[in-house]
């Protein structure tokens, strides 16, 4: 934090994008391997689903939109309603991973006893 505060402080605004885009690239390859498992899964088996109905087909599609990015929004939301204080508190953050952590159990739960549920 000292690092980033005395490059906020003394660093030009191109250092600071350039850090930025750096960092966010970084994280997005860190998380592409840690969220593409779903999404794989799922597109596989709409992939493999024989559907004459093309109407079906967007169905499905918006159904996989509807339980990937529901939850996504919401712990986007949750994070949004705790940073209004700017920072956020060790008891925060463990909240936020409490709630994820529920998520991506439940989640997994059903993908392994009743994975029909979520296709």
């Amino acid at each position: 934090m000292r690092n980033i505060r005395g490059v906020l402080a003394h660093g030009t605004f191109l250092l600071l994008v350039l850090t930025t885009i750096t960092l966010a690239v970084f994280t997005s390859f860190i998380e592409l391997i840690c969220t593409s498992g779903f999404p794989i899964i799922y597109t596989n088996v709409l992939a493999t689903k024989h559907v004459l109905n093309s109407t079906i087909h967007y169905y499905y599609l918006a159904l996989y939109n509807f339980i990937y990015i529901i939850p996504l929004l919401i712990i986007i939301f949750a994070i949004g309603i705790f940073l209004k204080s700017k920072q956020l508190s060790k008891k925060q953050v463990g909240i936020i991973e409490f709630i994820s952590g529920i998520i991506m159990f439940i989640l997994g739960i059903v993908l392994l006893i009743r994975p029909g549920l979520i296709i």
